[in-house]
């Protein structure tokens, strides 16, 4: 399966939305992970601003997290 970065893209502003803020989103990243995202990076990225691996990190963290609160 081959995801366009675009639509990666998009999915990252979409699970941001969800998270609520952009804050909760990076709070999210570190909870899941351990790394410590900044709210600034996180803007970046929702701008479509950022390397294609971090959109599918972020991606994949916030799929993750937000699939097991039921959101």
């Amino acid at each position: 399966m081959n995801i366009k970065l675009i639509d990666i893209q998009q999915k990252v502003i979409s699970l941001v939305a969800k998270a609520g803020t952009q804050q909760a989103a990076a709070d999210i990243i570190l909870s899941e992970t351990g790394f410590a995202m900044s709210q600034g990076t996180i803007s970046r990225l929702c701008k479509g601003e950022g390397k294609p691996a971090m959109f599918y990190f972020v991606a994949y963290t916030l799929e993750n997290r937000l699939g097991k609160l039921g959101n």
